[in-house]
């Protein structure tokens, strides 16, 4: 846990403007190779929904960034609903004027959801424990949640950048850190 971060306002104030800075091109680069393992998992899902007869299913994400996810299950499921929660104010900004996504700090817990998805977002979360079982209440009966987490240090890859650096894609103000039987353990 950070030493310099104390509570949950402050973790929220670090990641509403000094954790990253505005997309780029690289985010950009990025984001595409997301999407498409987002496509790989999910259009299979999205496929049988449809098959199903579902119009307009309910998709929330925590962490969306800049909205580029949403962007695409948007246009992939044309009729899919979708929302979400984003800290840092640049890439909501981005959400919105780029895509028309209006993205929220907090997560919404009014509503039922047919997918929740999270990528790469629970290292960065307090009491993940507490934030799954909240989660988990807001899915409908035969709801998913969708999850991503780094497995630390299991293979070392750039992430679209030239050379690996450890600092920039691992935040050393990262929360908590996994091994696969660890976080296996923790959605048991």
């Amino acid at each position: 846990f950070p030493v310099t971060i104390k509570n949950e306002e402050e973790i929220k104030a670090h990641y509403r403007t000094d954790y990253r800075a505005c997309p780029t091109s690289n985010n950009l680069f990025t984001g595409q190779r997301k999407v498409h393992f987002h496509h790989a998992f999910l259009a299979p899902l999205f496929e049988e929904w449809k098959k199903e007869g579902r119009q307009n299913p309910e998709i929330y994400e925590i962490g969306a960034a800049y909205g580029m996810a949403l962007a695409w299950v948007r246009d992939f499921y044309p009729g899919a609903k979708v929302g979400g929660t984003e800290l840092t104010i640049s890439y909501r900004r981005n959400a919105y004027h780029e895509y028309g996504i209006e993205l929220t700090e907090d997560f919404d817990d009014s509503k039922k959801y047919d997918l929740i998805m999270s990528y790469k977002v629970a290292e960065h979360q307090l009491d993940i424990d507490k934030m799954l079982l909240k989660y988990k209440s807001c899915l409908k009966e035969n709801g998913l949640m969708y999850i991503s987490v780094p497995i630390w240090f299991g293979q070392m890859n750039n992430f679209g950048m030239a050379g690996f650096d450890l600092e920039y894609y691992y935040d050393p103000n990262h929360i908590n850190v996994w091994s696969k039987k660890l976080f296996e353990s923790l959605l048991k």
